[in-house]
């Protein structure tokens, strides 16, 4: 019976011919002959296919004529890191023949492995053949989570591409076309990947063995921007201790860089929800860093002059602080007040708005709400007569309220509380960007479905703002599945080069449609959500290239034909 493992071929052969190939299990493998040794390996070049059989060897090394990458003929490694390793096989002479050992490599093993080279090295492509072979051979998203998370936060501090990755898996709960998964995780890991590469390394400190009101010292280490005594403190907590003690942080000063703290700390409960808060003391620690050294925006001139938001904001906290955590639910007409109210043009009475509810037993989680939507009205009616950096500014104000709202569910504490009176003061200081308001549509069509989500793709991907937002509201105005809808917007927004900003903004928009279910406003935020996202596109695309190529390598194509 035929040994599938193994190869033979004269030897005389190989060294006449100086290169033999032969297919072994579908698979063709390139036999070498050069200066009395032989070698074997796989005839496709790992970076692209290209047959090795045409390329030149010299001194052991094998190179590509395509793109000329070079592989170590002895163990499969390339000088050119771009290019991947290639894959080889042992050989031995033995009666003048020569036998390859073809023992096919653990496939996930082998991708777990590129796939940390590809992402300490920046390296897309690799990275994205890497997803592949691990999609294919049955990792969930989660274990792909904490392979990724673990292996960049051991070394290095959160950062956006790390926000952007738990949206992408936040997305993926959709359930997309393989395609489509797999062009959204390279989206995430990339751009984890381009914030580590060639930074620093952090080295975390190990956790106390026995230490007393760590929360306290906590909070006065972040306050004294004490980055190493913080991270020592928050390392030695258990997990639900060092939530509490991030939140009470965070909401001690305002509106913290511009609120991108409070989501990155959401962010990061979210990415613990899919790895296991065991992981809780290094994914907390990673933030301490940007959380010392915040911007607090009580600082900030614009919170006191001419209003002094400020003194007014404060002086509310500490009328909510003796008053109990409410458990009501706001109707559809309570709702609208406190929306409205939220919105005024007045320096006062939106924060007295808050008060009042918390003192009529409203539960602070649909206080968050009432903001989200704020918020999302905000974003929404963002005239396009504004200056483009102003996106920015609602944009803020948009994921911020949305962070808020999860954290809420979550756990309703007084510091988050905190945390609802910081944005109305930010939703105040953006009420110039809605002078004049972009109108919200409220016509319908007679288009069917089909008809509409392909014009909802079109206007996203060529900046037809004003008519991704009619889409939007016709669609779900004649109640046509919500899911497709956001499938498309999900594809729209993985079709370009995702950037933090307008992941930030898919997320919110579609956390908070799901949150307003039940009241009548709740497609305002799908609407701020494609008007953000059609003025952000097309962009270049790159992404999407580099996935077809991968997909078409693993499919065993050709390139070079």
């Amino acid at each position: 019976m035929e040994d599938l493992r193994i190869i033979t071929v004269p030897l005389k052969e190989v060294k006449d011919k100086g290169t033999v190939v032969v297919n072994k299990n579908g698979i063709n493998v390139l036999i070498i002959y050069d200066k009395g040794n032989v070698y074997a390996c796989d005839i496709r070049c790992p970076h692209m296919g290209y047959p090795l059989s045409k390329g030149t060897i010299r001194d052991g090394i094998l190179i590509c004529h395509w793109h000329h990458a070079r592989f170590n003929l002895n163990d499969g490694g390339t000088f050119d890191l771009w290019a991947d390793d290639l894959t080889t096989y042992e050989t031995k002479i033995v009666n003048d023949k020569v036998i390859v050992n073809f023992k096919e490599r653990d496939v996930k093993d082998h991708a777990v492995k590129r796939l940390r080279k590809g992402i300490d090295h920046d390296i897309d492509l690799v990275i994205a053949k890497s997803i592949i072979d691990l999609l294919n051979n049955g990792i969930s998203l989660n274990d792909l989570a904490k392979e990724v998370s673990i292996h960049v936060l051991r070394d290095h501090e959160w950062n956006s591409g790390l926000n952007i990755f738990t949206i992408i898996l936040n997305l993926l709960n959709y359930d997309l076309e393989l395609e489509w998964k797999i062009l959204g995780l390279l989206h995430g890991i990339k751009n984890v990947s381009s914030q580590i590469f060639e930074r620093p390394k952090v080295i975390y400190p190990e956790p106390l063995e026995n230490a007393d009101n760590l929360k306290n010292w906590f909070r006065d280490f972040i306050e004294g921007r004490e980055v190493n005594p913080a991270r020592r403190a928050i390392i030695s907590m258990r997990s639900e201790d060092g939530l509490d003690a991030m939140v009470a942080s965070v909401t001690d000063h305002f509106f913290l860089d511009e609120g991108h703290i409070l989501d990155h700390l959401n962010k990061e409960t979210e990415l613990l929800d899919k790895i296991g808060w065991d992981n809780s003391r290094l994914i907390f620690a990673s933030l301490i860093s940007q959380l010392a050294n915040a911007m607090r925006h009580e600082e900030d001139p614009k919170w006191r002059i001419p209003d002094d938001l400020v003194s007014i904001i404060n002086s509310e906290i500490s009328k909510a602080q003796d008053m109990k955590i409410g458990k009501e639910r706001l109707d559809q007409k309570e709702m609208d007040n406190l929306v409205n109210c939220l919105l005024q043009d007045d320096p006062k009475k939106p924060f007295e708005c808050v008060t009042q509810a918390i003192a009529s037993n409203v539960s602070p989680k649909y206080l968050s709400l009432a903001l989200g939507l704020a918020s999302a009205y905000r974003e929404a009616r963002f005239h396009t007569q504004n200056d483009f950096s102003d996106w920015e500014t609602v944009h803020h104000q948009f994921v911020y309220s949305n962070a808020l709202y999860r954290l809420f569910e979550r756990k309703e504490s007084f510091y988050l509380i905190r945390g609802i009176y910081h944005g109305v003061g930010n939703l105040y200081l953006t009420r110039f960007l809605n002078i004049p308001p972009a109108r919200l549509p409220k016509e319908r069509t007679s288009r069917n479905e089909e008809e509409i989500i392909k014009s909802l793709s079109e206007a996203i991907g060529s900046k037809r703002i004003e008519e991704a937002s009619l889409d939007v509201y016709d669609y779900l105005i004649r109640e046509f599945p919500e899911d497709t809808l956001i499938k498309t917007i999900i594809r729209s927004l993985f079709i370009e080069d995702v950037s933090f900003h307008t992941a930030q903004t898919v997320d919110s928009g579609i956390s908070l449609f799901n949150a307003l279910k039940g009241y009548d406003e709740n497609y305002v935020p799908l609407i701020a959500t494609v008007r953000y996202l059609s003025a952000h596109s097309p962009t270049n695309r790159r992404s999407k290239i580099t996935v077809d190529v991968a997909i078409k390598l693993s499919k065993g194509e050709a390139l070079y034909t």
